[in-house]
This record gives structure tokens, C-alpha cells and sequence, in this order.
């Protein structure tokens, strides 16, 4: 496990807390299981010294807490007992435990709460003691917090509607790092009245093998761990709820981020790369029938490096590779989902508000960010299903990628292992198999045995 001063501190920590609780288990031989309550305590100390120490942020100060192996080791080693009981237990247990609010920890379920209120959430957070301490100012976590909570109270609202009419459990899909968010699901839905564990049915979905691991070691039974891109599943019941939370998504100039996507895909088993023109088509596709989703989207919203000239408007979408196309920005993709006659997203909430400058009263359509690519909005969006069923209604999202020349590039066709055949060019006319490639070249085993490097755009599939 990574050390340096901070984390043997906290390391210290565990290991005098271990050898009083042995102390006091030798003490009292006739002891008994411990209550929720003490659950509850447990969890503050472990979780508590599990975020101060902050083994993820060691390479980026100002990265958010997401689960890293260190942290899976901490628990296994500080606390498994702990860790155990939040797998055996329910979900209504498993937000009474580590949620930050004391309250919860006798709220009754079928009754009706009201809303936190601004002081009860700042002194909750203010030991730095739950999964809900990110940052070094209680002011920054309780701002966070509220958010969050504002976003969960959004789900909770829709899945009680849905249950209304359904008397099936709700499916809900997750892309949740840590369980910050299920937390506050639960608690929403407690807070309606309503038993999360008679009502939902959740997948929390994790492409990382380590994050994937602490929603095993961590998370209840009755929650389903899927290691498995969220963008490419859809095993989903009509009307199920989707929660996408991204730190960012990424363009299509991010070189890095494709060609790291690349390395892993074949044309036997591929998904498709979690870019802005993807996260796009995936809303689109589970909007509309036989899906019929509700889908919460969170984000980063950034402004590219290459930026209009001053005084002129950011661009939506930007040359991507010459010949290719071009690629959606993250002023695009904001763009687009307000779109009125597209996805015509809701606003759940921006945050801080004011670094999104709209051209227009009704925040359709935004110009530019305040502070430019000092800017970081988290931009929250929610889009609700459609029946549509029009031809014409069905390509408008194409269209639009059409009239903005994005880039195709051909993720479901072009894959290590598939046939192709170079159509333009110096090899004109040759064949052969893809190797490997990177977003816009191919390297391909011609018939004869030779190894060449090919633009994407003249090369054709075989069947």
C-alpha cells in the first residue's frame, strides 16, 4: 500500500483502533452482535480514515475520491467485519450506516421527511468522518452534498412515479464510483415514504477493475456489480432509470484516451469508446422505444484549448482529423441536449451556476464559459422518455451529426481482426486484416504478407 506521511498517520490510526477493539472483544467473551448504531460508528472511523487518507489524490491533489486498490486493502486489512455486515445487510441499512446525517439512523420507513436543512448538513460534515468528505473546506462537501442530495431527491420523485404504475421493482442503472449516489437515492426515496428495498432493483455499472472490485468488497448483495462499459448494456426493463456520472466525457481530440480504448477492442468483442458523440447516441437509443428510459446525465463541462478567436462565440464542434470530421465539444454536447427538438434536456443544476453564459433567457443554447478553460461547470441534465416512433423523428440526432460532419469512425466495423479492402490511395485495391489502430490510422496485414499503415477514411470492410 502507498505511504508517505499523511497515510502512515492514518495507518497508525488502524492499527491502535484494531488492537482496542481486540482488547475489548478478550474483555467480554460473552459479547453481542453489534447493533446498528455501532455499525454506524465503525463506519466513521474506517470510512473516515479511508477519505482523510486519500491514497487516489497522491499523483492529482484535486482529483475526486474514487475507489483505488489502496483503498480496497485499507478496508480488507481496518475493517472487514464492517465491510461484511454492508454486504449481508439491506439496502435501507446500508444508507443508515453511511449516510452523514445522524437522523437517519432512526427514520422510520413509510413516513414522510422533510429536507435537510443547510446547518444540520454542514455540521454532519464537518468531522470529515463519511464517504461524503472530498474536499479540504466542510463549506466545498456541504455545497457537493446539497447537489447531490438535489440530484437523488430528481431520481427518487421519478422512480416513485414509476412505481405508481408498476407493481415490479424499478430498474436502476448506475455508473457510481463509490456509492455516494445510491446512498442518496435511498435516502430519497425513505424520505418519500417509500422502501428502497421493495421498490428498486440496481446495477452499478464500473470498466475499472479496482473500482469494480470495492463494489464487490463493499456494496450490498442486492445491488448487481456489472464490469462492463454502461454505454454498451442494454439489458434494461421499459421505463428504467439511468444515472450517467461522469468526471468529463472526452473529445475526440483526446489521442491518448482513443488509442487507449483501441488496444482492448476486437472486431469479436468491442464497445463502443465513452466520447461525447457516444454518451450522445446511447441517451438517444434508450429514450425511445421498446426503452423508454429516463436518463440523468453529470459532467464536467470543459472548453477546448483551441478556442475561437477573443471576442468570438466557442464553437460547438471543431475539426477533429483532416478528412475525418469533426468532433462535439463540451459546449456541443450541452448544446445539443437542450436542444428542444432533440433530447430537450431539463436543467437539475450547474454548478457554480454562473460559469455557463447563455445567448438566450431560456439557457437553450450557451455561448461560452465565463472563466474559458479555467472554467469547470458540473453540469446536470435529465432526459425524459419518448414514444416517438417516426422514421424521421428516430434520425434527427443523425442529421445533426450529419449537418456538423462529425467524425464516423466506424467503431462497429473497424476492429482489430476484421477484413478490409483500401479503396483510395497509393495501395489502392490491396486486402488484407486490421492489426490494430488508432483513431485515424489502421494498421493492416496485407494478403501478401505486408505491414502498412492506412488512413481510416479509404479503407472499406469485407464482408
Amino acid at each position: 500500500m502507498a505511504t508517505n506521511g499523511n497515510q502512515d498517520t492514518y495507518k497508525d490510526e488502524a492499527i491502535l483502533r484494531l488492537k482496542n477493539q481486540l482488547s475489548s472483544l478478550q474483555q467480554n467473551e460473552n459479547h453481542s452482535l453489534p447493533s446498528l448504531a455501532d455499525k454506524r460508528n465503525q463506519a466513521k472511523e474506517s470510512f473516515g480514515m479511508l477519505m482523510r487518507a486519500a491514497f487516489g489524490k497522491q499523483t492529482d491533489e484535486n482529483k475526486k475520491f474514487q475507489p483505488c486498490k489502496d483503498d480496497l486493502e485499507f478496508l480488507k486489512r481496518v475493517d472487514p467485519a464492517l465491510c461484511y455486515m454492508l454486504r449481508q445487510g439491506s439496502l435501507v441499512d446500508f444508507c443508515r450506516i453511511l449516510h452523514p446525517v445522524d437522523s437517519v439512523l432512526s427514520q422510520e420507513i413509510g413516513k414522510e421527511e422533510d429536507r435537510l436543512d443547510d446547518q444540520t448538513i454542514e455540521s454532519s460534515l464537518e468531522k470529515n468522518d463519511s464517504i461524503f468528505h472530498l474536499h479540504k473546506k466542510v463549506k466545498d462537501d456541504s455545497e457537493e452534498f446539497k447537489d447531490l442530495t438535489l440530484r437523488a431527491n430528481k431520481l427518487a420523485r421519478k422512480i416513485s412515479d414509476l412505481k405508481r404504475f408498476c407493481p415490479e421493482l424499478v430498474k436502476v442503472h448506475l455508473l457510481d464510483g463509490h456509492g455516494r449516489m445510491l446512498v442518496c437515492i435511498i435516502k430519497a426515496l425513505m424520505d418519500l415514504g417509500l422502501d428502497p428495498d421493495s421498490v428498486l432493483r440496481i446495477k452499478v455499472f464500473e470498466i475499472d477493475e479496482d473500482i469494480h472490485n470495492y463494489h464487490q468488497y463493499v456494496f450490498p448483495t442486492k445491488v448487481e456489480k456489472v464490469k462492463e462499459s454502461i454505454i454498451a448494456n442494454f439489458d434494461l426493463d421499459r421505463n428504467s432509470v439511468i444515472y450517467l456520472n461522469f468526471c468529463s466525457v472526452a473529445s475526440g481530440y483526446d489521442d491518448k484516451a482513443w488509442k487507449s480504448h483501441f488496444e482492448g477492442q476486437s472486431s469479436q468483442k468491442w464497445v463502443p469508446h465513452c466520447c461525447k458523440e457516444n454518451v450522445l447516441k446511447y441517451i438517444w437509443k434508450v429514450m425511445r422505444p421498446p426503452y423508454c428510459c429516463t436518463t440523468m446525465v453529470s459532467l464536467v463541462i470543459k472548453q477546448s484549448e483551441s478556442t475561437a478567436k477573443k471576442g468570438k462565440e466557442k464553437k460547438r464542434y471543431r475539426e477533429f482529423k483532416s478528412t475525418l470530421g469533426n468532433y462535439i465539444t463540451g459546449l456541443g454536447f450541452l448544446y445539443l441536449l437542450r436542444n428542444i427538438n432533440l433530447f430537450n434536456a431539463e436543467i437539475v443544476s450547474v454548478r457554480p451556476e454562473s460559469q455557463v453564459v447563455w445567448k438566450d433567457k431560456g439557457k437553450r443554447k450557451p455561448k461560452s464559459l465565463s472563466s474559458g478553460k479555467w472554467s469547470h461547470p458540473f453540469v446536470t441534465m435529465m432526459v425524459a422518455p419518448t414514444e416517438n416512433k417516426d422514421d424521421q423523428a428516430c434520425r434527427k440526432l443523425e442529421k445533426q451529426f450529419e449537418d456538423w460532419k462529425i467524425a464516423d469512425l466506424r467503431e462497429d466495423k473497424m476492429q482489430k481482426g476484421a477484413s478490409v479492402k483500401i479503396v483510395k490511395g497509393m495501395h489502392k485495391e490491396e486486402s488484407g486484416e486490421i492489426l490494430n489502430r488508432t483513431v485515424a490510422t489502421l494498421t493492416i496485414k496485407t494478403d501478401q504478407g505486408e505491414s502498412i499503415d492506412v488512413r481510416l477514411n479509404l479503407c472499406e470492410t469485407v464482408d
